[in-house]
Order: C-alpha cells, then structure tokens, then sequence
C-alpha cells in the first residue's frame, strides 16, 4: 500500500470521512456479534466498541462546528428538519420495522418498552442508544449556539458543561449501561478540534511534530488508563479520535470505493445491524454456523442499509421538489 506524508492538512475532506465512517461502520459490527454465542474468536473485537464509537461522535460534532464555522447562525435555520430529522426519521422506521418482525418471532409485545428505555436505558431497537444520545447532543448545540448574546467559546464552554451533566446524569443517577456515557466527549472533541484546528495545524506543522503529538496523547492516555478511573477514561475517549485524524493526516489514505459506499449508509448500517443479529438467531429462524451467521448479517444488514438510504433519500427529494412547485 502506498502511503504518502502529508505536511498540512489536520482535516479531513469529505471523501476520508466516508471512509473512515466504512470502517468504523464493520468495525461495530464485529463488536456487536462478538456477543453471540459460539462467536469467541471476535473476542479481538470486544473493546473496540466505545473507541468506534466515540470517532463517531467526534464526527458529529466536527461537521456541524465545520457547517456553523462557515455559515454561522444561518447553520441554523432548518436545523432540526435537515440535521435531527435525516436521524429521527429513518430512526422510527428500522424500530418499527424491527418490532413488527420481532412480534412475528416470538408472538410478544413489549408494552414495557418505554419503562424499559426511561428507567433501565434498554432500547426498543438492539444498540441504538447512540440514537438518543446523538439527537440530545444535536438539540444542545443547536440550543447552545442559538444564543447570540454568547461569543463562540462560552458557548462551546456551556456545550461541554451539559454534556458532563448528561454523563454524570446517565451514569450516577439513571445508571445506565457505560455505553450510554462512556464516549460521549467525543463530541465536543470535534467540536474543539475544528475551532483550534488552525492552531493545532500551526503547532504541528510537519510529519516529525504530528507524530511527536500522536505520541505525546498516547503517553497522555495511558496515564489516565492505569488510573483506572471511569471518570478518566472519559478523557481517553475523547483523545481517541483526535489521535486517530492526526494519523490519517500523516497517510495518503488509499481511496477504497467499497468503504466510501459503506461509509454512505454507515447511520444505516448502525441501525440495521443490531436487528439482524437478533432476528438472524431467534425463535424461527436460528443461524447456528458461526460464519454462515457473520456473513448472512453482514449481507442482510449492507443490503437494507443501502435500500433505506436510497428509499429514504428518493421520498427526501420528492418531499423538496412538491415543497418548492407550492
């Protein structure tokens, strides 16, 4: 593989953000089968959920700073139907989707659900948490950076404080499973790194001074790792993803279309996933070969994820274009 050294850029350009969200989409996969039975040799994967994860959040949070950095407060305009409902809505349809199958499964309904979801943190679809934890983080910022009497760092400074109180909220008071918590700075981590990312570009000009920094963060994450403080780990969470774009900085990172095409429908591919793995071995239908059930998830899963998108996307358009002929 060819790998040239990038000089400047701290960034990242649209088409490796797809291909890191690719990746991180099989990624999360993998850790989630590693928790069927007879799967022990994904064991590899059962701690790369929260770091997976918290790139995820990191970037949420560096496209809609990168977005309001450019636009500013005209961002916001539309914000909830453009950025919370492309998430809500395809949300509500895999969940009702996956209930309907669920019921024809076993012949049961949960009507404790929304119990189950306020006081336990268990969601009505497999591992779609990040859905709700998202959603609040984007009402926050949009709550957050609507404020016009605020300058950008007391806003970014009272961003930070509510999503400590989540945590702290999730974690002590509701307590909810840690990976309702456990990565969420990742967020505001994106958040950050686009408003000092001329900085950062400034101090970590050249290859030599990026590593120097990538190492000096994986010295800093260590330290907190050996605490063995969950209250730090948070903090490794959040330097996770910055690690990780300072590497991709420092790589011509090859253009593979297939993880650019998962990228595309990575939200989907998180949706979707958690179903498969569940129906795939339940009361009807139960994969019993490990690899027969890998790759019939993975397929059924990339499959319908594509399909959504693009059904999604066509009632999208069709919704605009009805909406400008009025």
């Amino acid at each position: 593989m060819k790998k040239e050294l990038q000089n400047s850029s701290i960034g990242l350009d649209i088409q490796s953000s797809m291909i890191l969200k690719g990746a991180l989409s099989l990624l999360i996969v993998f850790h989630h089968l590693q928790y069927s039975d007879g799967l022990s040799y994904l064991n590899v994967f059962k701690h790369i959920g929260a770091p997976v994860v918290s790139i995820f959040f990191f970037l949420s949070g560096y496209g809609l700073m990168l977005s309001y950095k450019k636009k500013g407060l005209l961002y916001l305009n539309d914000f909830w139907r453009k950025r919370i409902g492309s998430i809500l809505f395809p949300f509500i349809v895999v969940t009702l989707l996956y209930l309907f199958l669920d019921y024809l499964d076993k012949g049961l309904i949960n009507y404790n659900f929304f119990n189950d979801l306020i006081f336990r943190g268990i969601t009505p679809l497999p591992y779609s948490w990040f859905v709700f934890t998202i959603i609040l983080l984007y009402a926050v910022f949009y709550a957050v950076f609507h404020i016009n009497w605020l300058n950008i760092k007391w806003k970014i400074s009272l961003l930070i404080i509510v999503t400590f109180f989540y945590i702290f909220f999730t974690k002590s008071v509701l307590v909810y499973d840690r990976a309702w918590w456990v990565s969420v700075l990742g967020f505001p981590s994106g958040i950050l790194y686009v408003y000092y990312q001329e900085e950062i570009a400034v101090r970590l000009k050249g290859i030599s001074r990026k590593f120097l920094g990538i190492i000096f963060l994986l010295g800093v994450c260590a330290c907190l790792i050996i605490t063995k403080s969950e209250w730090l780990y948070l903090f490794v969470y959040a330097l996770i993803p910055v690690i990780t774009l300072l590497l991709i900085s420092c790589f011509d990172v090859p253009k593979f279309k297939s993880l650019i095409f998962l990228g595309d429908i990575s939200y989907e591919i998180y949706l979707v996933h958690g179903a498969c793995i569940v129906l795939l071995r339940g009361e009807h239908i139960y994969i019993r070969s490990g690899a027969l059930y890998i790759i019939i998830v993975f397929l059924i899963t990339i499959v319908t994820s594509f399909f959504l998108k693009s059904f999604l996307s066509t009632k999208k358009n069709n919704s605009h274009e009805n909406t400008s002929n009025r």
